[in-house]
């Protein structure tokens, strides 16, 4: 996706739209494929709030040449159309001189726009993948039975988990923490809380990892856990056969197609046959990435996908110098609504503000042609 620079900007306005006329339209949504026998169309559409931008790329297709052409928009409370700038050509397009259109929910995910204007496009419909759109409720992937780690899982609070955390005896490790921190000020914090010391390593025997959902400068909300995570170096006085420790899982867990690998429905039902994430085909949401450290590991994206059921990674390996003695264990949750919504929450205020700046700058382009 363009675009994604952090902003605190139109947040309040941007909260209140799902109970406006913007509801079921508000989003990034595109497609590529149409064609004639002329060539091919696609389209990029954003709209957040009351302002959005409409990109037709064609190439060959009724006669408008081959590049883009482009109309910002402001739109009404009602989620119709109030105004646009004139259409702006890109490359050797030959656009026509105005484009309107409305735009609707459609099924299994899509979004159906009809033009109104627009050329070779007039009076025609075309569905569109709806891949960013405002969080709602009915989008929560269900939590599979047990999925915590040591009672803690995705989406709980921050007071809720350190309380948890303190309770386990776990302390922050200042020093393995870190926060990410965004151009606007936002920020997002990466966390490690340990309890002991290994014995045959120089770091804890026992490590809880977790990304906290992004806060935002001059927003109070609460933060939640985006993902969250378990490393644990066996002590040799535990005397834990790796069979033991691995049914332990399995009876907790689940067993999936793939040693070590769990993927449920977004019901929360365990699909043991399953050899990658168990998805809903209507919903075309795209993944987004969360960041996360634990020993030795820094990853810059682990994909959430809210189409997708919930996951669980395990690893465990045998002490090196006792076969069949449990060395250390790693236990990964992935669940991709609360990240989803996270994202939705930092990208779409950024994204409104630049419609709304686009929309101003090419509606204000009325200076006479120069005398040449």
């Amino acid at each position: 996706m363009r675009h994604m620079l952090k902003t605190t900007a139109l947040t309040a306005v941007l909260l209140s739209t799902a109970a406006t006329g913007f509801a079921g339209t508000d989003g990034y949504h595109t497609v590529n494929g149409y064609s004639d026998a002329q060539g091919q169309l696609g389209f990029d559409l954003t709209q957040i709030g009351g302002y959005g931008e409409l990109t037709v790329a064609v190439q060959g297709f009724g006669g408008m040449g081959y590049g883009k052409c482009v109309v910002a928009f402001r739109r009404a409370d009602d989620g119709v159309i109030a105004e646009t700038a004139a259409v702006q050509q890109q490359s050797s397009a030959t656009c026509p001189a105005e484009i309107a259109f409305t735009s609707k929910p459609a099924d299994k995910g899509m979004l159906e726009v009809t033009f109104t204007e627009g050329g070779a496009l007039k009076g025609h419909s075309y569905e569109l993948f709806t891949v960013l759109r405002p969080y709602a409720d009915s989008d929560a992937v269900t939590a599979p039975k047990n999925f915590d780690v040591l009672g803690m899982t995705i989406g709980e609070d921050r007071a809720v988990i350190e309380g948890k955390l303190k309770a386990e005896g776990f302390a922050k490790d200042e020093g393995d923490s870190n926060t990410l921190s965004y151009r606007d000020g936002s920020t997002r914090a990466l966390e490690m809380w340990t309890k002991g010391r290994s014995e045959r390593l120089d770091r804890a025997e026992d490590t809880i990892f977790i990304t906290w959902t992004s806060q935002m400068a001059g927003i109070e909300a609460p933060e939640k856990v985006a993902f969250i995570g378990r490393e644990w170096n066996i002590p040799e006085s535990a005397n834990l056969a790796i069979n033991v420790l691995d049914k332990s899982l399995a009876d907790k867990h689940g067993e999936g197609s793939m040693k070590g690998v769990i993927f449920y429905d977004r019901a929360g039902a365990l699909v043991s046959t399953a050899y990658s994430e168990v998805c809903d085909e209507a919903i075309h949401l795209q993944a987004v990435a969360v960041p996360y450290s634990s020993h030795g590991m820094r990853s810059d994206g682990e994909q959430m996908q809210i189409a997708c059921g919930a996951g669980v990674r395990i690893y465990t390996n045998e002490d090196f110098n006792v076969p069949g003695r449990a060395g250390s264990m790693k236990v990964e949750l992935r669940k991709g609504d609360v990240a989803y919504a996270d994202f939705w929450n930092t990208w779409s205020p950024a994204e409104a503000k630049r419609l709304q700046e686009a929309y101003e700058l090419q509606k204000g382009m009325v200076g006479a042609a120069p005398k040449l």
